[in-house]
């Protein structure tokens, strides 16, 4: 890990521990391992909260000031699961996947309506200790039961094929690179962390080069993230969830 990550990580389990010396859960980070404080009530506060909850954000992103972090892998993804984005994915051989950058483009021209400054972070290669416990076997039977599908000819289960696609999709290299050059296009600085981007977001933050972060993943709080917006955005209206770390722990 690096020095800063390090340092905002423990900084954050000292602030935390002194304000809740009980109820601890472990965080495991390759090669280090700290024990983080999980509120009571963060389950009602954060974790308990249903979907449709966040999608009914009361907040505009246009609204919140300051400079964006974008965990740029996890929308990916939420461009790729799109019944569209989806819908070539697996085609043999590869072709470019336009619907799903078309999506990806119209989010990302929201995030940086009226001039507003945007960094992406994208994650880099598994780390060793994760890549040994990853496991692909969901993708790979989703795939085999796609092909089982396409084999049934007119008899196969649209509804079925369609959500089987979505549980195929990975970020493929060709597609991101197809999204850093539109992110060059729009002046979108883009970065790629070592591992999980999830450590430089939070350290960038806390070096105030980010104010805000957009990303799916609430575990950003624990390691000391602040000013969450979540990735359930509606693209459209600006309509988001945007939470702020005291809210929450």
């Amino acid at each position: 890990m690096c020095r800063s990550c390090r340092s905002a990580t423990q900084n954050n389990v000292e602030r935390v521990n002194k304000r809740n010396p009980l109820a601890t859960i472990s965080i495991g980070i390759p090669g280090d391992s700290y024990p983080i404080i999980s509120p009571p009530d963060f389950q009602n506060k954060f974790v308990g909260r249903t979907q449709q909850q966040r999608k009914d954000g009361t907040h505009n992103i246009s609204e919140i000031p300051g400079v964006i972090g974008i965990d740029g892998s996890g929308m990916i993804y939420n461009a790729l699961k799109t019944e569209l984005g989806s819908a070539v994915f697996d085609v043999s051989p590869k072709v470019p996947l336009y619907n799903a950058k078309q999506k990806f483009v119209k989010d990302i021209n929201c995030v940086t309506r009226n001039d507003r400054e945007a960094i992406m972070f994208l994650d880099g290669r598994p780390h060793l200790v994760k890549r040994a416990g990853e496991n692909r076997t969901s993708r790979q039977e989703a795939m085999q039961r796609l092909c089982n599908e396409y084999n049934l000819g007119p008899l196969a289960n649209y509804e079925r094929v369609k959500s089987l696609r979505k549980q195929c999709v990975f970020r493929r290299d060709d597609f991101t690179l197809m999204i850093i050059d539109e992110c060059g296009k729009r002046g979108i600085k883009v970065f790629c962390a070592p591992f999980e981007a999830d450590w430089q977001l939070v350290a960038a933050q806390q070096a105030g080069i980010i104010d805000n972060i957009i990303t799916d993943d609430g575990d950003l709080f624990v390691i000391g993230g602040d000013n969450i917006i979540m990735t359930e955005v509606n693209f459209y209206t600006g309509r988001c969830c945007f939470y702020k770390r005291s809210e929450v722990l």
